[in-house]
């Protein structure tokens, strides 16, 4: 959804999205639906027995203190925890797709978000309007109740523009940046909010290891310092990674500091520390994490949603420096230049053929680690001369 937003914003398209909120989804979801779904999908009437088994007669009670409440039978809702409790109710909003028709729609568990992509506003909200009937609707009739309260509307490219979304007697107010999965999007897609949050929730960690180091062997706390502080900055690297240079300035501060009170070392640059620690920089480990993903695009091991990203160009000649996937004109070099296939080009051009004939993925991984990149030509990695630029 990102990279779609970057190619249209490239192109001088605005963007107009709804983040939909559904209360308690899982919970209230029914059963003999959910059951004539599965058998519309192919289900045969002994597995639709099992399921149903494995639905119905559950019983809860809630207790405080010593107190416990009577036993209440669970008529609505799967199992959470459960394997196949996601599982299910996937296939129960799987058909929610069909009816959006003039936007696009992304969907994850109960996270929906409709975004339409044009260069009139009016059209934007048009779309919007259409559709976000259509999908009230359906939550109507399958027994989900949105929840206009934590609905957000956002727009980008329209710098003047910044309404709220009204339908009916629906009222979402607009937000310049929100909470998705765990990332926070901005309108300016340049992640600096996401960062700010990842870096703060970070030195609250580090912060506590420094309280405890003293306590625990060097080995105890270089476990720590990876499970419970680099962690932050694993999670999906390939939205935020060709962030602006204060922002991966943080990053690197915060990841000196840690590296510092493992090796207890408070004098040698951070250089010198990523040595002696034998460890990388986080860019470079995103650098890495994009290389696996085009590795695994082409060897087909990738799923199919990859494709969208990376289009390998058809009779392409493979000398120096060629372009291995299609890429439109960077019009804009906050959007174009850093969509992701445009900047794994002279990265992925920039590896030794040893490691790009890597005969599996673990391999590839494993040889990965002996590479650094020294032609990425993200302004992170570029040279800055004041008054000059890069």
């Amino acid at each position: 959804m990102i990279e779609n937003w970057k190619f249209h914003l490239n192109k001088g398209f605005k963007i107009g999205a709804i983040l939909m909120d559904l209360s308690k989804a899982f919970d209230t979801i029914d059963h003999y639906l959910l059951l004539a779904k599965l058998k519309a999908y192919g289900f045969d009437n002994s597995a639709l027995e099992l399921l149903k088994s494995y639905l119905t007669g559950r019983y809860q009670r809630c207790k405080i203190g010593n107190s416990l409440s009577d036993w209440a039978e669970m008529k609505t809702g799967v199992p959470q925890g459960s394997i196949l409790g996601p599982l299910l109710f996937n296939i129960f909003v799987n058909d929610v797709f069909y009816f959006v028709h003039n936007s696009n729609i992304c969907n994850y568990a109960d996270d929906n978000t409709i975004y339409s992509c044009n260069k009139s506003y009016d059209e934007i909200v048009r779309c919007l309007q259409s559709d976000f009937s259509n999908l009230n609707n359906w939550f109507f009739n399958n027994f989900l109740v949105l929840n206009p309260g934590k609905c957000h509307f956002m727009t980008l490219g329209t710098k003047n523009i910044k309404p709220d979304f009204k339908y009916d007697d629906i009222f979402i107010k607009h937000s310049t940046s929100q909470k998705l999965l765990g990332v926070i999007i901005d309108e300016n897609l340049d992640f600096k909010e996401h960062i700010s949050e990842i870096c703060r929730k970070a030195n609250q960690k580090l912060n506590a290891l420094n309280r405890i180091y003293s306590f625990i062997t060097p080995y105890q706390g270089k476990l720590l310092s990876n499970a419970y502080i680099k962690s932050f900055f694993n999670y999906c690297p390939l939205l935020w990674m060709f962030c602006g240079r204060k922002e991966i300035s943080k990053i690197n501060k915060i990841h000196e500091r840690c590296m510092r009170l493992t090796l207890q070392n408070f004098n040698d640059s951070f250089e010198t520390l990523l040595l002696l620690s034998g460890d990388i920089s986080i860019h470079q480990r995103c650098l890495n994490f994009l290389m696996v993903e085009v590795y695994k695009y082409l060897h087909g091991i990738s799923p199919e949603i990859m494709g969208r990203i990376f289009k390998t160009r058809q009779n392409s000649y493979n000398i120096r420096n060629f372009s291995l996937f299609q890429t439109s004109i960077p019009h804009s070099n906050r959007f174009g230049l850093n969509t992701l296939a445009y900047r794994a080009n002279p990265i992925w051009n920039s590896l030794p053929e040893n490691i790009k004939e890597a005969k599996s993925l673990s391999l590839f991984k494993s040889s990965l680690k002996s590479w650094t990149c020294s032609s990425c030509p993200c302004n992170i990695c570029k040279q800055y001369i004041p008054n000059l630029g890069y």
